[in-house]
């Protein structure tokens, strides 16, 4: 682990001292709360499904995608630890770190005026303080929309290398605003108003640019959607692994914490990671298994058995999977 390098340090350099509270200037929707939601998702759906992110179906439950289906309201900020909050909702889960100096928010939900002046309308509710850093977990557009705003009014937005690349160039995030303006190869370590939070890049898994967000002092770390609660999608269009997968997981492991936060869905116990790594090693096992035993990549879905784990992976998910087992 270390805390970046000088250049980058120089990069990241904010005025800490404490200075005026200064609040946002939260936009007015244009269009009412319910018909912006009704046409963001639409815009949103469209554009997974376009881009082939929808390729394994929906997720089961409406919960655990990348997709619209799981939670368009912002919902109420909760306490998790002391100076640590969530709010759900609106996208994928969001994280406040308070500090006297100001506030550290991981990930910014799907792009909307609408979205944003609720986020902040529940920040605003436990602080005054302004935002001064933001974290994205990956490029996702339910974990990016609305960075630019956060940047207007005075944060940085810090992220992977591979997270800025893929931002600019996946079709769905391309034309988002708001890209990281402090990025980092691997690791990155911000200290801020007496607290810190870590970033870690350990690895492929649902996309080419996953960022666990570890939060020493409370033993919280954000696993974002390496964690699902239906079946786990990989997007390997833009860099993600089924192999890999259990390497993040297994590079969060080594971390000291009680509580994982998913990117949808409840907190979860170190147990109920161990637990999730353990069936996509099953995953990953019994498809190699299976192509030792002569399965094709055309076979593969009807050979491995997942209805024991609860998941159910589409023909898709098995020939990129088959790709990845049998690439020299």
């Amino acid at each position: 682990m270390h805390s970046g390098t000088r250049e980058e340090a120089k990069r990241a350099a904010l005025p800490y001292g404490r200075g005026s509270v200064s609040a946002f200037k939260l936009e007015r929707p244009l269009l009412s709360r319910a018909r912006q939601q009704a046409v963001s998702s639409l815009l949103l759906a469209a554009s997974l499904m376009a881009s082939g992110l929808w390729a394994q179906g929906p997720p089961a439950g409406g919960r655990g995608g990348r997709g619209p289906a799981a939670g368009q309201t912002v919902e109420k900020i909760r306490q998790l630890k002391p100076n640590l909050y969530m709010i759900t909702g609106g996208g994928a889960n969001t994280l406040i770190r308070v500090t006297p100096d100001g506030l550290i928010v991981v990930d910014t939900k799907n792009p909307s005026d609408e979205n944003y002046n609720r986020v902040m309308e529940e920040i605003r509710s436990v602080s005054a303080l302004p935002v001064k850093f933001v974290l994205n977990t990956h490029h996702h557009p339910d974990h990016v929309g609305n960075n630019q705003k956060f940047i207007d009014a005075g944060a940085q937005v810090v992220a992977l290398d591979a997270l800025k690349t893929r931002m600019a160039s996946d079709p769905r995030t391309k034309d988002i605003p708001g890209l990281p303006t402090v990025t980092f190869a691997k690791d990155y370590v911000l200290k801020f108003g007496g607290a810190e939070v870590d970033a870690h890049s350990f690895g492929r898994g649902h996309t080419g640019d996953d960022t666990m967000v570890y939060f020493p002092d409370l033993k919280v770390v954000m696993v974002s959607d390496q964690i699902t609660d239906a079946t786990p999608i990989a997007d390997f269009a833009n860099g993600g692994s089924a192999v890999e997968w259990t390497q993040i997981l297994d590079g969060v492991l080594k971390l000291d914490f009680e509580m994982a936060i998913p990117g949808r869905g409840e907190p979860k116990t170190r147990a109920e990671i161990e637990a999730y790594r353990a069936k996509f090693a099953a995953v990953v096992s019994r498809a190699s298994e299976a192509i030792k035993a002569g399965a094709t990549r055309d076979t593969l879905a009807t050979q491995v058995k997942t209805d024991d784990l609860g998941w159910q992976f589409n023909p898709q998910f098995y020939g990129q999977l088959y790709d990845e087992l049998t690439r020299k």
